[in-house]
């Protein structure tokens, strides 16, 4: 399966925050081809396991335990209330601005179908949740319920395609599937390591990175990477948002809100890039935090760094990506971790 396909598959996986049991079966399934032992947490993270493969580590000091995390949630839709004419009232998981997503199709996990509409004579100053509802093409309250329940999560149901020069791709939830793909395509170019390797897809990223806070807990790392996406400048106005852009490599992280990354990890990441003669950017984000946050506070502390992708259009139904990035900071993620 080649890169466009894969992050295909994932960004279609139903799995909004708290209910990424479809998308963690695809990635389960991958990660154990590719020779790991996975294991499934009490919160519901994916933690895929190889031992240490170099006779070296007979050595007298013991393996680096290491972690590796990218989200594995999306955003979603919660159905909050079904009024009399079957339409379909709702809150966000994650950040959801409501301009984005008026007249977006949406699925829900036993594949009903609608879309997002707001209320007649609404203007673009005054869109605000409370305006928006979702239309199944039922008519009463009676019927809707035969299809969807209070509670129930609509995902965004937008297509996912290459661009003409076939150089990006475009769909939901990049944010974080691209980042999934990434590790998925390291997972499967490790060479031998002297270091026990933890590849971990988190849950419920997008509602305060609750899962990244139990796996680290868990894994109990020596050193943690983490895979996120960030914000690119190269869009109209995006200059003064970001410090990286699509298309010029992956790029290191630097801090975002939650965390400032460890100057050894940037630097060995860093290090790594160079000898693998990789183009690389740095990422510093000013706001939005990452499973980081959490993980670097772990325990005693954990050394904390990571490679973001550039994304054009965040949180947004149609999120786009380099391919390229994607490739090359899978080639970075593997060589990385095998010689830390």
């Amino acid at each position: 399966m080649n890169t466009v396909e894969l992050v295909k598959l994932l960004s279609k996986a139903y799995g909004p925050s708290g209910w990424e049991g479809q998308v963690r079966d695809v990635i389960k399934k991958m990660a154990e081809d590719r020779g790991f032992e996975c294991r499934v947490d009490t919160l519901g993270n994916l933690i895929c396991h190889r031992a240490p493969t170099s006779a070296d580590n007979m050595a007298e000091a013991a393996p680096q335990k290491l972690l590796m995390a990218a989200h594995m949630d999306s955003l979603g839709l919660m159905v909050t209330r079904i009024t009399g004419d079957g339409y379909l009232k709702f809150g966000k998981l994650g950040g959801i601005a409501p301009m984005d997503i008026v007249g977006l199709p949406v699925r829900f996990a036993n594949g009903t179908v609608g879309t997002i509409h707001a209320n007649s004579g609404t203007e673009a100053k005054d869109l605000s949740f409370d305006r928006l509802y979702i239309d199944l093409g039922v008519s009463k309250k009676e019927e809707a319920e035969k299809y969807v329940k209070v509670g129930d999560v609509a995902v965004y149901d937008s297509p996912c395609y290459v661009s003409a020069n076939g150089k990006y791709i475009t769909g939901p939830y990049m944010d974080d599937r691209a980042c999934c793909a990434m590790m998925l395509l390291a997972m499967e170019q490790l060479e031998e390591s002297e270091n026990d390797l933890y590849f971990v897809f988190t849950v419920q990223e997008e509602v305060g990175t609750r899962g990244a806070q139990t796996a680290g807990y868990g894994v109990d790392p020596d050193m943690a990477f983490i895979f996120d996406v960030t914000d690119s400048n190269d869009v109209p106005g995006g200059e003064a948002d970001a410090t990286c852009c699509t298309g010029k490599g992956p790029a290191v992280m630097i801090m975002d809100s939650s965390v400032i990354c460890h100057p050894a990890v940037v630097a060995h990441i860093e290090e790594t890039a160079k000898a693998l003669k990789l183009k690389v950017q740095r990422d510093v984000c000013l706001v939005g935090g990452t499973d980081g946050g959490p993980i670097h506070k772990g325990r005693g502390g954990v050394p904390t760094g990571g490679v973001s992708l550039p994304l054009r259009y965040m949180h947004t139904p149609q999120e786009t990506a380099c391919i390229k990035d994607i490739e090359e900071g899978a080639k970075l993620i593997a060589a990385a971790v095998c010689r830390a």
